[in-house]
């Protein structure tokens, strides 16, 4: 196995102080005594990136990506640890970082070029692909400094992927410029991708990394949380993204009492359920718990997951409440096999509401919708959480619990069947 990338117990810790006093006060004491605390961005962190792979890097604001890409682009010194890089590197970190605003595009072209290593001739011979990618015309003679934000991220972007890098790493590039630049950018990164290139992808587009990627890393509070492929991942990113520390300590209580051997409620409704090829992902505080899905269609009174395009069709939902929830919220959602999200809805956004309710109760809950979606298997997930003063608090989420097959009598081209007309004239 040929490595591109290797991280081992990478951790990075800065010195804060309260003020500039404090920090003069430890440089001049002549016992060392210490007037810091000790922040870790990164705490023994180890992965690897095979030769063309892409890996996708997933966290919150804080956990750790920024300053762990520096690292390995050489930005930042690792406090412990090492990283070891097998091949050319492009970063995309800081759309243009490097360039200075007083010269001209063409003239930072080639101050890029000579920072990576290349000679003005082998820049020549790239300044047309450049210049073609970028698309700013005359611009391109002008100081940057007066440049708009989508002409400089055009720049930017074709200077740094034109050198044909055998490693690209990208930070939340994609969502600069308009939707045809950004359109066109995701292209080239696949194209690359398809070439061999090894990619490290940090994005929060859930929909982007499961897309681009063979494997994740999700990184919290400075260290690796979880790493495998990224239909996992990603369901543990969103479970950190939508819950705070109170509610991850319940829900670890939970966990830990399954593992000893003390049912949770959770596990007795997953063994119970009867569905086959279920991949799912399931958490939450157990307050209350989805019991039951159905999927019922015009063709057959029972719940067998099979719906026609254009045919009418409904999720029903049970759910049981074991404590008193103020404002209940459930929704599903439907993706594709890449993840694309197709299709969502919820009690609340659809101005139905389900609570209050108390423990002991039993409420159903139908979703009554037409199917538009093109014949292909798609997965679908369901999520209860009560939603009370701006705070979401997971009670039974269940990610990727079934799949739907949708089958379709005709032809359909795309992702969904618009239920087009035509309508032909001939003649004057």
């Amino acid at each position: 196995m040929s490595i591109a990338i290797q991280v081992e117990g990478i951790s990075k810790h800065f010195k804060l102080y309260e003020n500039q006093i404090d920090r003069l006060k430890e440089a001049i004491s002549p016992l060392r005594k210490q007037y810091h605390t000790d922040f870790y961005a990164l705490n023994n962190v180890s992965f690897h990136v095979k030769k063309g792979e892409t890996l996708g890097i997933l966290g919150k604001n804080g956990s750790g990506k920024s300053t762990l890409l520096k690292i390995i682009t050489g930005v930042l010194t690792p406090t412990e640890g090492k990283v070891q890089i097998n091949g050319k590197i492009a970063a995309l970190l800081e759309l243009g970082a490097g360039f200075n605003p007083e010269y001209t595009g063409i003239e930072n072209i080639y101050l890029n070029g000579m920072l990576m290593g290349f000679d003005q001739a082998e820049m020549d011979r790239r300044l047309e692909n450049i210049l073609s990618f970028a698309d700013i015309g005359d611009f391109v003679y002008q100081p940057v400094k007066n440049y708009s934000s989508g002409m400089f991220a055009r720049l930017a972007f074709a200077v740094a992927i034109n050198v044909e890098p055998e490693i690209l790493i990208i930070d939340e590039a994609l969502s600069v410029g308009d939707i045809f630049f950004q359109q066109k950018c995701f292209e080239k990164i696949k194209a690359m991708k398809n070439e061999g290139v090894t990619i490290l992808f940090v994005s929060h587009d859930v929909t982007s990394v499961s897309t681009l990627c063979d494997r994740c890393v999700l990184i919290n509070k400075g260290e690796v949380y979880s790493y495998g492929e990224p239909r996992k991942i990603i369901n543990d990113y969103v479970k950190l993204y939508n819950t705070n520390d109170e509610i991850t300590k319940k829900i670890e209580r939970v966990n830990k009492l399954s593992k000893k051997g003390n049912l949770s409620l959770i596990d007795a409704a997953t063994q119970s359920d009867s569905e086959e090829d279920s991949e799912e992902y399931r958490y939450g505080d157990e307050s209350a718990i989805i019991s039951k899905i159905e999927c019922l269609n015009d063709n057959s009174p029972d719940s067998d997951w099979l719906v026609y395009t254009m045919d009418s069709f409904k999720l029903r939902i049970t759910v049981d409440f074991y404590e008193d929830c103020t404002n209940p919220v459930l929704g599903f959602y439907i993706k594709n096999k890449k993840g694309l999200e197709m299709y969502s809805g919820n009690t609340h956004y659809l101005n139905q509401n389900i609570g209050p309710v108390k423990g002991g109760e039993k409420v159903t809950v139908t979703f009554s919708q037409k199917m538009y979606l093109a014949p292909d298997e798609y997965i679908v997930s369901i999520g209860l959480s009560d939603y009370v003063d701006g705070t979401s608090r997971p009670l039974d989420r269940r990610y990727d619990v079934n799949k739907i097959t949708v089958k379709s009598e005709r032809t359909i081209i795309g992702l969904m069947d618009m239920d087009s007309t035509v309508e032909i004239v001939k003649g004057g």
